[in-house]
């Protein structure tokens, strides 16, 4: 199958080197928190952990977005630009972790979600992370999952959302202080 269009990844801190390509409009909507429109729903704090959390993990190097971005074939100032996909990770001393990863639906089995996550063994300094699945996307993570021997550790009844399980991969869950 051939696409119309390029698309590659971008750690956030390199984004501002970039900014020829406008990807200033993505840095917006990185510090906006446009990246996690839809997430509320399965997160109801998401927008004050992303606050509180990312934004400053970010300038202490703690944590990392990396960007699945699409240009158009002929990259101008003027091409726009479609986040497609991204990850949202945390890196401590006691903690590598993909904390959010999402791919758009309709560009799901194209190679994106394999490079995101080698993106973020690259990052975290690990191919063993920790990371947590909804009960509600444990169907969409089963390939990739299985493709990089994630071991179930548990499953959590309520963490997040009333009613719903969060399966916790290579490292039990402790609370985030």
């Amino acid at each position: 199958m051939k696409y119309l269009y390029q698309w590659f990844l971008i750690p956030y801190r390199k984004i501002s080197k970039l900014q020829k390509y406008k990807l200033i409009n993505c840095t917006k909507d990185i510090l906006k928190g446009n990246i996690l429109i839809g997430l509320e729903k399965e997160y109801p704090n998401v927008r004050e952990w992303y606050e509180k959390k990312v934004l400053p993990g970010l300038e202490t190097g703690e944590r990392e977005i990396i960007l699945a971005c699409k240009f158009t074939n002929n990259i101008t100032l003027d091409s726009p630009i479609e986040i497609l996909g991204y990850v949202i990770l945390k890196k401590t001393l006691n903690e590598k972790k993909i904390c959010t990863f999402r791919v758009k639906k309709e560009y799901q089995h194209l190679g994106i979600g394999k490079k995101l996550m080698k993106a973020s063994f690259e990052f975290l300094e690990t191919q063993k992370p920790m990371i947590t699945v909804s009960e509600d996307h444990i169907k969409e993570f089963e390939s990739l999952l299985k493709r990089y021997k994630f071991n179930l550790i548990e499953k959590i009844d309520n963490l997040y959302v009333a009613g719903k399980t969060e399966y916790i991969y290579h490292k039990k869950w402790e609370v985030e202080n």
